[in-house]
């Protein structure tokens, strides 16, 4: 089995190229977008140079390190533009959206969500989580539910990576007053985003981002209109950093969470709460050990998926909220959030803000997951790093 890596959701299909891709977060490093870009254009830094097209807008909190394009050619690392002191205390959200062109016919969007930031770091050390899907233009020909979904994610994916391209400065890509490849591509990306949008219908997004209300109301939002009223007997938290509460009580953001999706009836009045951190660096949580106890709730650490080695030491960076029925073999009535949100006030409990960071994440269901399966077979393990019943307890 391939280990799996942010770099791989890079690279285009069999018989695509990459055209040009938008890529939001918190931090990126010369290694990995030189890397992405690499494996986005089939071409290695020597031939971007030569041809001098851009490729990836990248546009990062502004307290980074900036990143030129001759230490990577063909990436973009865009400059904040207009103040965004009232916007978001942190640029925190991890977006891409990527945009391919048949070699021969036709084009494809790809978008992805990450917990992780676009670094060597996040490839080397941490445990993360991403989500993304494809459209292919020759779908647009076709109905059904499904499209209507990934459209509507388009759709979103999209109007955040326009409403953050107005404040940074894009005149590296849109060249005012004449073409270029890059424009161009800027251009044929937008209007393959429209016409995507053009599909969605009703369907509601499954991404969302707190610029109106805060990633914990905006997940409750979608407990109240798609998860069924099954109480679930499994709340699982996870977060690279949480904040403890005063005294050594149980964290409140924690206890918020657990109280607001327990008043809408979705756990058992014996549902296990699982606390999932990063042991190497849990301070918070540690001081909070007695209180967690006290409430009946485990602190574990996550599961280290066998493709990263069995002596991986990865530290857990993914931020996720993860909900079922728990069976031996699999778990039912599964609901899943993951986003670059960690589960403090600032990224979780607030609206984008001077008292909040900007976040972005994703909400999703399904009947039923095993909690193993064949390769290539979604499954439990491989969509989150949770402990069975029992495992990884820290004490």
């Amino acid at each position: 089995m391939s280990t799996p890596s942010l770099l791989r959701l890079f690279e285009p299909p069999e018989d695509y190229e990459g055209q040009f891709g938008w890529v939001c977060g918190f931090s990126a490093d010369a290694g990995f977008l030189d890397a992405a870009a690499e494996r986005f254009t089939c071409k290695p830094t020597s031939a971007r140079a030569r041809h001098g097209q851009l490729v990836l807008g990248v546009m990062l909190d502004p307290f980074h390190e900036p990143i030129s394009v001759l230490d990577v050619p063909g990436v973009a690392d865009l400059p904040l533009r207009t103040p965004m002191d009232g916007e978001f205390r942190l640029m925190h959200a991890k977006i891409a959206l990527l945009g391919f062109r048949g070699r021969l016919a036709g084009w494809r969007l790809r978008v992805i969500v990450s917990t992780g930031n676009w670094t060597q770091q996040t490839l080397e050390d941490s445990l993360d989580l991403a989500w993304c899907f494809d459209i292919d233009r020759s779908e647009l020909e076709q109905d059904g539910e499904s499209l209507a979904q990934r459209c509507a994610d388009i759709a979103k994916a999209s109007e955040i990576l326009n409403w953050l391209g107005e404040h940074y400065d894009r005149s590296l890509l849109e060249f005012a007053g004449r073409d270029s490849e890059t424009s161009l591509a800027v251009r044929e990306l937008t209007a393959w985003a429209v016409l995507c949008s053009g599909h969605a219908g009703t369907a509601k997004p499954r991404i969302f981002d707190n610029r109106k209300r805060s990633m914990l109301d905006g997940l409750l939002g979608y407990l109240r209109q798609h998860a069924s009223r099954t109480r679930r007997n499994l709340l699982a938290l996870g977060s690279g950093f949480f904040e403890g509460g005063p005294g050594g009580s149980v964290p409140p953001v924690l206890q918020k969470i657990v109280k607001e999706v327990d008043a809408l009836g979705l756990l058992t009045q014996s549902a296990s709460v699982d606390i999932y951190v990063n042991e190497q660096a849990c301070q918070s949580v540690a001081t909070s050990m007695v209180a967690l106890e006290e409430a009946g709730w485990c602190v574990r650490t996550p599961a280290r998926p066998l493709m990263f080695g069995a002596g991986s030491s990865r530290g857990l960076h993914a931020k996720f909220i993860f909900s079922a029925n728990s069976r031996t073999e699999a778990c039912t009535h599964v609901w899943l959030y993951l986003g670059s949100g960690n589960l403090t006030p600032a990224g979780f409990l607030n609206r984008a803000g001077r008292a909040g960071n900007f976040e972005a994440g994703v909400f999703l269901d399904f009947p039923r997951l095993p909690w193993s399966a064949p390769t290539g077979t979604l499954a439990i393990e491989t969509l989150v790093p949770l402990q069975r019943k029992g495992e990884g307890q820290l004490s």
